[in-house]
């Protein structure tokens, strides 16, 4: 994280590649973000890991060419699967709400209008 004058507040090591187009905060200042190695991770506005999960096994790999939205509560994340599959996840555990498996056109058009709805 940077300060407004440019200054680095802190650092997060993740071991690994971070190439998130859209990282997701949520309402008390959580970062949510993948990283290439299939992991999403949580971590606090102080850059404290809250909680880090692989999904099923690697199914958020690869989503960095995805953005991570939020519910308008706070309480969920949606991203996209590499198995095409559209995915909530619980916001304070990391844990599967659901999943949707969809062709990629449907994914596609469920991800668009949930971008909409959440960001109108």
């Amino acid at each position: 994280a940077v300060s407004p004058n440019g200054e680095v507040k802190w650092e997060y090591d993740t071991g690994g590649l971070v190439y998130t187009f859209a990282m997701a905060i949520g309402l008390n200042g959580d970062i949510y973000f993948s990283d290439v190695q299939g992991m999403l991770y949580s971590l606090n506005a102080d850059g404290e890991l809250n909680w880090k999960t692989s999904g099923n096994g690697g199914l958020y790999s690869g989503i960095s060419t995805h953005s991570i939205a939020m519910s308008p509560n706070g309480n969920t994340l949606y991203l996209a699967g590499l198995d095409s599959s559209l995915n909530a996840i619980d916001a304070s555990s990391g844990a599967l709400i659901w999943q949707i498996s969809a062709g990629y056109m449907l994914l596609l058009l469920l991800w668009s209008i949930l971008m909409e709805i959440f960001i109108s």
